[in-house]
C-alpha cells in the first residue's frame, strides 16, 4: 500500500506542485487565480466525462441501425449481440464521432470572444478531449489490432504500410492540435 502511495504521488501531486510553483506569474500580480485554476480544472473534467459519453454514444448509434446488432451503452468491452459484417468496422466510429466534436469545438472556441471566458475555456477542453482522445486512438490503432481503431482497420484489410502511415500522419496531427489549441 505504500508502494501505491508513494506511486500515485510521484506520478500526480508532485508534477502538479512542481508546475504550479513554476507557473509564470503575471506582472504586479502576487499569487495565482486559485478560483480560476479550480474553474478550468473542473470545465476540463467535465469535457472529459462529455466526450466519453460522445465517444460512446458514437460507438453504440451506428451498431444500433444495423439490423441484428444490439450494442451496449456504456459497456467497457464496447460488446453487443448479434452478428452482421460490418460490426467491427463500426468500432472506429467512436473514435470518429470524439474527432468531430473535437474539430467542432475548436473552431467554436475560435469564434467565442474574450467577453465570454468561461465559455471560451468550456470550448478548449471540450476541443482539447475531444482531438487528444481520438488521435491516441488512431495510434494506438495503428499499433495494436485490439483496440477498437485496430478492429476496424483489420476489418478493412490494412496492412502495415498503411499503419505506419497512419501513425505517421496521427504523429503529425497531434502535434497540429496543440499548436492549434495552444494559442486558446
Amino acid at each position: 500500500m505504500t508502494t501505491l502511495i508513494a506511486l500515485v504521488a510521484a506520478l500526480a501531486f508532485v508534477p502538479l506542485a512542481v508546475g504550479l510553483w513554476l507557473l509564470p506569474q503575471a506582472p504586479g500580480r502576487k499569487s495565482m487565480q486559485w478560483r480560476g485554476f479550480g474553474a478550468s480544472a473542473l470545465l476540463c473534467a467535465l469535457a472529459f466525462n462529455l466526450t466519453f459519453f460522445v465517444q460512446e454514444v458514437g460507438l453504440v448509434l451506428p451498431k444500433a441501425l444495423v439490423p441484428g446488432l444490439h450494442p451496449v451503452l456504456y459497456h467497457n468491452d464496447h460488446d453487443w449481440r448479434g452478428d452482421a459484417p460490418i460490426a467491427e468496422l463500426l468500432q472506429a466510429t467512436g473514435a470518429v464521432a470524439t474527432l468531430a466534436s473535437g474539430l467542432f469545438f475548436l473552431w467554436l472556441a475560435r469564434r467565442i470572444g474574450p467577453d465570454r471566458p468561461g465559455w471560451r475555456l468550456f470550448a478548449f477542453w471540450m476541443a482539447f478531449e475531444g482531438l487528444f482522445q481520438s488521435l491516441s486512438q488512431w495510434a494506438v490503432g495503428s499499433l495494436i489490432p485490439g483496440n477498437d481503431v485496430g478492429r476496424a482497420l483489420a476489418w478493412l484489410g490494412a496492412g502495415t504500410g498503411v499503419r505506419a502511415a497512419l501513425l505517421a500522419g496521427t504523429a503529425f496531427a497531434l502535434f497540429a492540435a496543440g499548436r492549434a489549441l495552444a494559442p486558446l
